[in-house]
């Protein structure tokens, strides 16, 4: 059947979709133990994170096998599929491994944040949400404008770190007792979301290198 490889990359692709939604609402998720201190969503991510790892291996073995059998322009398409399972990979296991080990000692030491830190907390952690969203829809429908708008988004973000890094030292310098107490986890939360925030733009990023129309008009 001559379109057997291109269909079977399909569905590929939709297995990888699926993973990339799960990956989303760990990242929702994420946050809500450092918000009420609750240890229950932690237990469930960690499952999570074991399903996810299972699904990559499988759709990763699948289409190393079926490139075998492609021509030039399926195995660039093998290529970005494997290009995004590996974004989506480093996502998730920012959330699930680094995220979660300092939601792990967030809980045991009982932090806080201060009133100002929290509200900074939740709107990064929105737009972070908000930029994987955009990606995957990308990644889904090869949506170029929505393309330009990640790559906006992404320098809007790095600029907010940086001022939310700001406006915390300047609490601290009005010895804010809750944010001198979780500096170093804040901080960090904040780092990893910035992390996150550019690999979702990576999930892109050779979709926007490969459509000349783009890069015309860039």
């Amino acid at each position: 059947m001559k379109n057997a490889p291109a269909l079977a990359l399909n569905l590929a692709k939709k297995e990888t979709m699926r993973i990339g939604d799960k990956i989303f609402k760990n990242l929702q998720e994420i946050i809500i133990p450092f918000l009420n201190n609750d240890a229950k969503t932690l237990d469930d991510l960690q499952k999570k994170r074991d399903e996810i790892k299972a699904i990559r291996d499988e759709i990763k073995t699948y289409i190393l096998k079926l490139s075998r059998n492609c021509d030039d322009r399926l195995i660039q398409d093998s290529f970005l599929l494997m290009h995004v399972l590996h974004e989506l990979s480093h996502i998730n296991d920012a959330i699930t491994k680094i995220l979660h080990r300092r939601a792990e000692k967030w809980i045991d030491r009982h932090y806080e944040f201060s009133e100002e830190g929290k509200l900074e907390i939740i709107k990064y952690h929105k737009e972070t949400l908000e930029i994987l969203a955009q990606a995957l829809e990308v990644f889904n429908s090869l949506n170029m404008q929505k393309a330009k708008e990640i790559k906006q988004k992404r320098e809007s973000l790095l600029l907010q770190a940086d001022s939310i890094e700001h406006n915390h030292y300047e609490r601290i310098l009005r010895e804010n007792k809750a944010d001198i107490i979780n500096s170093k986890t804040h901080l960090e939360i904040i780092n990893v979301l910035n992390i996150i925030s550019e690999h979702s733009f990576n999930i892109v990023r050779l979709f926007i290198q490969e459509n000349p129309i783009y890069n015309k008009e860039n």
